[in-house]
């Protein structure tokens, strides 16, 4: 996680401590789910002190150990693919069917610098147009134009190779074979996040319960609440082997010199139960179809005052049938990139994880270097795994400044292990 991630786990930290007047809680922890929706930004290891409300924390330390090496492959490289029929943007929705990569709207307007705080780009700088990318033939198509302003922050997932997008009540679904949208059942809550798919089902986490769209019948249900306390905050679902995971935290339940650890809960088709608690801090964020895996790094040890009993890392690996976490052999427990100017993109399919520059195979335990294409472009940089290539379009070039779009491209860069 970057310098934005680490001061909203930060913030909500704090919160867990400090008295708050009617109010305050709920708009700090809006501002914190903010902070973690916009793009991410390269920093460098660095300790992190925050101050709240008069009380200061020790966020983040730099756990680095000159001697660790990362077990890795060769890096492998980068090439440039057809031009796409579509404008320079940053921060497209992604999606792989299967045999074409989807390209589907984006932000047009000059990004948000780092460190500022920038107000919500108008709609009209969301584009309404799409394209289609054939990694083996390497050619493009346009396809049909969304029903709505869509960017990778929407929740979306593909289904028997069709893309659904929700977007607040108003559900879609593309085929991209018929290059047509259809409009889905409105979804029974705005705001469902955290999609996860399995046997033609579509999982949406809502307010206080998980929510089921049957494609095929065109129908919504709920999954019985969860009943077990504490009730686990900021979840994300995973629709595994071993039954839909949800994951969260109890930042409430505590005590100030002890780590907030994330915690999963399994719904197994009859019953929700606990798994232990797990060792890592950040949010788990893909399933790997072995384990559940996060590999953001890093770690934190709780600082000088209330300090935890070690430091604790911020990613990790569990495995939802024993319900054993350990920590991901070569995870770097420091905030340094691979190479000066890493190409930072966040994407995972299958036992593939991309991030923080690299590449991390679960099903071999390898990982890799990303490198970097022959490119300006340094940050808004999305990508999708396609058939074990990554496939990355868009992004901002920052040395361009932001007082135009000047920065901003329309290249397709591929890269293969």
């Amino acid at each position: 996680m970057e310098l934005e991630d680490r001061l909203s786990r930060a913030v909500h930290e704090a919160l867990a401590r400090v008295e708050t007047g009617p109010g305050d809680r709920p708009a700090a922890e809006a501002a914190g789910r903010g902070l973690r929706r916009r793009r991410r930004m390269a920093s460098g290891a660095c300790a992190l002190a925050v101050v709240i409300g008069g009380v200061g924390l020790v966020a983040v330390v730099d756990t680095h150990r000159p001697g660790d090496r990362l077990p890795t492959a060769s890096s492998s490289g980068w090439r440039a693919a057809a031009p796409s029929p579509l404008s320079p943007r940053y921060d497209p929705l992604m999606a792989w069917t299967g045999s074409e990569v989807l390209v589907v709207g984006g932000h047009t307007d000059v990004p948000c610098p780092p460190a500022a705080d920038c107000v919500r780009p108008p709609a009209t700088a969301v584009a309404r147009d799409a394209a289609a990318y054939d990694p083996e033939s390497d050619e493009w198509r346009p396809i049909a134009d969304p029903p709505g302003r869509f960017d990778e922050f929407i929740g979306s997932v593909v289904v028997d190779g069709d893309l659904v997008v929700a977007d607040g009540r108003e559900w879609s679904r593309f085929d991209a074979d018929a290059d047509a949208w259809t409009r889905l059942p409105d979804a029974p809550e705005p705001g469902l996040r955290s999609l996860t798919t399995a046997d033609g089902l579509v999982y949406a986490l809502g307010a206080d319960r998980v929510r089921v769209l049957d494609l095929e019948q065109g129908v919504w249900s709920d999954l019985p609440p969860d009943p077990l306390t504490p009730r686990l905050s900021e979840g994300s679902l995973f629709a595994t082997d071993a039954g839909l995971l949800l994951t969260g935290v109890d930042y409430d339940g505590v005590a100030p010199d002890e780590p907030v650890l994330q915690q999963v809960d399994v719904w197994d088709g009859e019953r929700w139960r606990r798994l232990p608690t797990t060792g890592q801090l950040y949010d788990f964020t893909h399933w790997t179809g072995r384990h559940l895996v996060s590999i953001d790094p890093g770690s934190a040890d709780g600082g000088e005052v209330d300090g935890w009993d070690r430091a604790y890392p911020n990613g990790g690996s569990l495995d939802p049938t024993t319900g054993q976490w350990s920590p991901i052999p070569g995870l770097p427990t420091d905030y340094l990139p691979p190479s000066d100017r890493p190409w930072l993109v966040e994407a995972a399919d299958g036992p593939l994880v991309a991030g923080a520059g690299r590449v991390y195979d679960d099903s071999t335990g390898q990982w890799r270097e990303l490198g970097r294409p022959d490119s300006p472009l340094d940050s808004e940089l999305t990508a999708v795994w396609a058939d074990g290539e990554l496939v990355s379009f868009g992004g901002f070039d920052s040395d361009a400044g932001y007082d135009d779009t000047s920065g901003l491209a329309a290249q397709t860069w591929i890269w293969s292990p």
